[in-house]
């Protein structure tokens, strides 16, 4: 199991074909790894730096020592395997369900949701991305992402300044969602 100190890393996953789709981005104090601790499988995932960082490996033995020991540490770790399972969830449900525009939005939701920092009646992206990361989360093509997040720019319910992103109709977007 790896928690990371400091930076980012971004978790994903590649077919046959090369192809890469995004599974999730663990920040400071994001821990990721931590299955294979339980079933003793390999990760299918693989990790990647995308912003300088520390990560420290934790052991199997001496994660369950502390686990064990330490409440706080357990509900912390159950928390973050719900919250990745919850991810999966949602990401199995618009791959097979929602339209295009419906999935970038999810991201950008998902994004605001973890990432997001409130200003008035918007929020900023406080998060680092390209078109073609969202289309590796979203299975669409980077084209695709680009002129669906033009669009959404046009009709004002996305702005960017500079190189941050701002969701300015966050309710727009769960409309696209629903």
């Amino acid at each position: 199991m790896y928690l990371v100190d400091s930076g980012r890393v971004e978790l994903y996953i590649i077919n046959s074909e090369g192809n890469k789709k995004i599974i999730g981005i663990c920040d400071m104090g994001g821990i990721f790894g931590e299955i294979q601790l339980f079933d003793n499988k390999p990760n299918h995932c693989t990790s990647r730096v995308c912003k300088d960082a520390w990560i420290y490996k934790i052991y199997k033995d001496d994660f369950l020592n502390l686990i064990f020991n330490n409440k706080n540490l357990m509900a912390v770790t159950l928390e973050s395997l719900a919250t990745k399972l919850r991810i999966l969830y949602t990401q199995v449900e618009f791959l097979s369900f929602k339209t295009s525009t419906a999935k970038v939005a999810l991201i950008l939701i998902s994004m605001c949701k973890d990432f997001g920092i409130k200003y008035g009646d918007e929020y900023k992206l406080n998060i680092t991305f390209t078109h073609n990361d969202i289309a590796n989360m979203t299975g669409l093509s980077r084209v695709s992402v680009s002129n669906i997040i033009i669009n959404l720019m046009n009709l004002g319910v996305l702005r960017k300044e500079k190189n941050d992103y701002y969701i300015t109709d966050i309710n727009y977007l769960r409309e696209l969602v629903e």
